[in-house]
Protein backbone atom coordinates (compact mmCIF):
# COMPACT_ATOMS: atom_id res chain seq x y z
CA UNK A 1 0.00 0.00 0.00
CA UNK A 2 3.25 2.21 0.86
CA UNK A 3 4.46 1.55 -2.68
CA UNK A 4 0.87 3.08 -4.20
CA UNK A 5 1.05 5.72 -2.36
CA UNK A 6 5.13 6.32 -3.03
CA UNK A 7 4.39 5.83 -6.95
CA UNK A 8 1.36 8.05 -7.38
CA UNK A 9 3.40 11.09 -5.40
CA UNK A 10 6.49 10.48 -7.83
CA UNK A 11 3.89 10.94 -10.68
CA UNK A 12 1.84 14.25 -9.08
CA UNK A 13 6.05 15.20 -8.72
CA UNK A 14 6.98 14.47 -12.34
CA UNK A 15 3.34 16.64 -13.50
CA UNK A 16 4.26 19.29 -11.63
CA UNK A 17 7.65 19.29 -12.98
CA UNK A 18 6.69 18.96 -16.46
CA UNK A 19 3.84 21.61 -16.21
CA UNK A 20 6.88 24.28 -14.84
CA UNK A 21 9.48 23.11 -17.34
CA UNK A 22 11.40 21.75 -15.08
CA UNK A 23 12.52 18.65 -17.65
CA UNK A 24 16.14 18.41 -15.47
CA UNK A 25 14.27 17.78 -12.37
CA UNK A 26 12.14 15.13 -14.15
CA UNK A 27 14.84 13.41 -15.09
CA UNK A 28 16.47 13.20 -11.66
CA UNK A 29 13.42 11.71 -10.44
CA UNK A 30 13.07 8.79 -13.33
CA UNK A 31 15.71 6.28 -13.41
CA UNK A 32 14.72 5.30 -9.44
CA UNK A 33 10.93 6.08 -10.12
CA UNK A 34 11.54 3.38 -13.12
CA UNK A 35 13.16 0.85 -11.07
CA UNK A 36 11.32 1.23 -8.13
CA UNK A 37 8.07 0.93 -10.88
CA UNK A 38 9.31 -1.01 -13.71
CA UNK A 39 6.22 -2.33 -15.14
CA UNK A 40 4.54 1.15 -14.77
CA UNK A 41 5.02 2.78 -18.23
CA UNK A 42 4.31 6.30 -16.69
CA UNK A 43 7.83 7.19 -15.70
CA UNK A 44 8.84 6.29 -19.23
CA UNK A 45 6.66 8.55 -20.67
CA UNK A 46 8.07 11.41 -18.11
CA UNK A 47 11.62 10.34 -19.52
CA UNK A 48 11.33 10.90 -22.98
CA UNK A 49 8.74 13.91 -22.28
CA UNK A 50 11.84 15.27 -20.62
CA UNK A 51 14.26 14.78 -23.00
CA UNK A 52 12.74 15.50 -25.88
CA UNK A 53 11.49 19.11 -24.73
CA UNK A 54 15.39 19.13 -23.82
CA UNK A 55 16.54 18.21 -27.30
CA UNK A 56 18.05 15.35 -25.97
CA UNK A 57 16.90 13.25 -29.03
CA UNK A 58 19.25 10.58 -29.15
CA UNK A 59 18.95 9.55 -25.65
CA UNK A 60 15.25 10.00 -26.19
CA UNK A 61 15.14 7.74 -28.99
CA UNK A 62 17.46 4.87 -27.20
CA UNK A 63 15.07 5.39 -24.12
CA UNK A 64 12.00 5.04 -26.47
CA UNK A 65 13.35 2.04 -27.89
CA UNK A 66 13.98 0.26 -24.53
CA UNK A 67 10.68 1.23 -23.23
CA UNK A 68 8.81 -0.32 -26.28
CA UNK A 69 10.75 -3.61 -26.01
CA UNK A 70 8.90 -3.75 -22.50
CA UNK A 71 5.73 -2.39 -23.49
CA UNK A 72 5.11 -3.46 -26.50
CA UNK A 73 2.68 -1.00 -29.09
CA UNK A 74 2.00 1.27 -25.87
CA UNK A 75 0.34 3.71 -27.82
CA UNK A 76 1.43 6.65 -25.84
CA UNK A 77 4.73 5.89 -26.10
CA UNK A 78 4.80 5.00 -29.82
CA UNK A 79 3.22 8.48 -30.06
CA UNK A 80 6.56 9.78 -28.37
CA UNK A 81 9.25 8.08 -30.18
CA UNK A 82 7.07 8.93 -33.65
CA UNK A 83 7.57 13.02 -32.38
CA UNK A 84 11.26 12.27 -31.89
CA UNK A 85 11.77 10.70 -34.81
CA UNK A 86 10.11 13.83 -36.75
CA UNK A 87 12.05 16.08 -34.70
CA UNK A 88 15.29 13.89 -36.03
CA UNK A 89 14.04 14.05 -39.43
CA UNK A 90 13.47 10.92 -39.36
CA UNK A 91 10.27 11.14 -41.23
CA UNK A 92 9.72 7.70 -42.58
CA UNK A 93 10.43 6.10 -39.04
CA UNK A 94 7.86 8.68 -37.05
CA UNK A 95 5.07 7.68 -39.68
CA UNK A 96 5.23 3.96 -39.09
CA UNK A 97 4.94 4.64 -35.25
CA UNK A 98 2.57 7.16 -35.65
CA UNK A 99 0.36 5.53 -38.54
CA UNK A 100 0.14 2.40 -36.02
CA UNK A 101 -1.41 4.94 -33.48
CA UNK A 102 -3.88 6.04 -35.91
CA UNK A 103 -4.83 3.15 -37.17
CA UNK A 104 -5.54 1.72 -33.30
CA UNK A 105 -7.20 5.44 -32.27
CA UNK A 106 -8.33 7.13 -35.63
CA UNK A 107 -10.08 9.98 -33.30
CA UNK A 108 -6.50 11.20 -32.07
CA UNK A 109 -6.02 14.67 -32.83
CA UNK A 110 -2.63 15.14 -31.26
CA UNK A 111 -1.43 11.67 -33.67
CA UNK A 112 -3.36 12.80 -36.72
CA UNK A 113 -1.92 16.52 -35.99
CA UNK A 114 1.74 15.23 -35.31
CA UNK A 115 1.64 13.07 -38.99
CA UNK A 116 0.39 16.65 -40.63
CA UNK A 117 3.46 17.86 -39.71
CA UNK A 118 5.31 14.86 -41.07
CA UNK A 119 4.02 14.73 -44.18
CA UNK A 120 3.93 18.31 -44.66
CA UNK A 121 7.76 17.86 -43.56
CA UNK A 122 7.94 15.60 -46.54
CA UNK A 123 6.51 18.31 -48.83
CA UNK A 124 3.50 15.68 -49.32
CA UNK A 125 0.79 18.74 -48.49
CA UNK A 126 -2.13 16.52 -49.85
CA UNK A 127 -1.58 13.40 -47.34
CA UNK A 128 -0.72 16.61 -44.55
CA UNK A 129 -4.21 17.76 -45.35
CA UNK A 130 -5.87 14.69 -44.70
CA UNK A 131 -4.63 14.19 -41.33
CA UNK A 132 -5.36 17.93 -40.63
CA UNK A 133 -8.64 17.58 -41.84
CA UNK A 134 -10.18 15.66 -38.68
CA UNK A 135 -8.67 18.57 -36.72
CA UNK A 136 -10.69 21.18 -38.54
CA UNK A 137 -13.89 19.00 -38.29
CA UNK A 138 -13.14 19.62 -34.50
CA UNK A 139 -12.48 23.25 -34.46
CA UNK A 140 -14.04 24.77 -38.04
CA UNK A 141 -12.79 27.88 -37.24
CA UNK A 142 -9.18 27.14 -38.18
CA UNK A 143 -8.14 27.97 -41.42
CA UNK A 144 -8.65 25.36 -44.61
CA UNK A 145 -6.74 22.52 -44.44
CA UNK A 146 -4.11 23.64 -47.05
CA UNK A 147 -3.17 26.42 -45.07
CA UNK A 148 -2.57 25.05 -42.39
CA UNK A 149 0.03 22.51 -43.95
CA UNK A 150 1.38 25.22 -45.62
CA UNK A 151 1.86 26.86 -42.05
CA UNK A 152 3.34 24.26 -40.86
CA UNK A 153 5.60 23.79 -43.43
CA UNK A 154 7.13 27.35 -43.13
CA UNK A 155 7.42 26.65 -39.18
CA UNK A 156 9.17 23.70 -39.97
CA UNK A 157 11.83 24.79 -42.39
CA UNK A 158 12.40 27.71 -40.09
CA UNK A 159 13.25 25.40 -36.86
CA UNK A 160 15.55 23.98 -39.08
CA UNK A 161 17.69 26.49 -40.07
CA UNK A 162 17.67 27.73 -36.58
CA UNK A 163 19.50 23.68 -35.69
CA UNK A 164 21.99 24.93 -38.68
Amino acid sequence: MINIFKKEGLKRKCNRYLAKHQYEKVLQLTPKAIADFPKDPQFYIYTLWALSELKHLDQALEEADKALQIFENHLVLLNLKGEICFKKGLFDDAIACLEYVHQTTPDNLHTCYILGQVYTAKGDLDTASRYFEPILQYDPKLLQVRMLAMSERFIFEMNQKQVL
